[in-house]
């Protein structure tokens, strides 16, 4: 999982650094669905190279196509099976260590798709299709997730977050305000960052919760902080 530092999340928008120190200009799930023709769970029945190159953001990429049988559509109509064709780094992109953060799809696997509409009234692009870093229109479903589970929104994070504090910093007193953040990621879900003050305000001390897209708290980043 990537993860970018609390203090940059606070100070700046919602960017983050690739492997290679390259910014990435985040989206969160929310901005996602509100661009997206289509969403849905569904799971990847097969993945297929198109025999066509094309430099996309200024890297070099080869066309795929998968198919995806639709599991449960939260936005637009899509038929029993679609088909979605998206952009993969070349395997000399990835030996020059090139950072873009691109879709990886593999058979069985079950994700939530951001799409817009092709050619054809089956087949799809992602929402952020021509962009560098596009992996983040498609989220890979925790197991934990049931097939028609939709993505988790900021408003419903900050209260997962908010009850976690309450249960686990019986001591801390919360002012009300909280800040929340969306770390997409390309190998899974979206996480949401919950930072929650202390009163009297301004204090020093303030938790930093992570909320998975399953809606369960991510113990191993979450902390109050002196």
């Amino acid at each position: 999982m990537r993860l970018v530092c609390l203090a940059l999340m606070i100070a700046a928008p919602l960017v983050s650094f690739s492997a290679m120190a390259r910014p990435v200009q985040e989206v969160s799930p929310e901005d996602l669905e509100s661009t997206s023709d289509v969403v849905c769970n569904g799971r990847v029945l097969s993945v297929e190279k198109m025999g066509v190159q094309r430099t996309v953001a200024g890297v070099e990429t080869e066309e795929m196509r998968a198919r995806i049988q639709v599991l449960h559509c939260f936005k637009g109509k899509v038929p029993a099976k679609i088909e979605l064709d998206y952009d993969a780094s070349t395997p000399r992109e990835m030996e020059r260590g090139n950072a873009a953060e691109r879709i990886v799809l593999k058979p069985g696997e079950r994700c939530r798709f951001f799409l817009k509409a092709a050619e054809a009234p089956y087949r799809y692009v992602n929402a952020l299709d021509g962009s560098m870093d596009d992996a983040f229109a498609v989220e890979s479903l925790s197991l934990k997730e049931a097939d028609d589970h939709a993505c988790l929104k900021s408003d419903d994070a900050r209260k997962i977050a908010l009850k976690f504090a309450e249960a686990e910093y019986p001591k801390f007193s919360f002012d009300g305000e909280s800040n929340v953040f969306c770390q997409p990621d390309a190998d899974g879900g979206a996480v949401w960052i919950v930072t929650l003050h202390e009163l009297p305000y301004p204090r020093p001390r303030y938790a930093s919760i992570f909320v998975k897209g399953d809606g369960t708290v991510d113990r191993s980043h979450t902390s109050l902080q002196d």
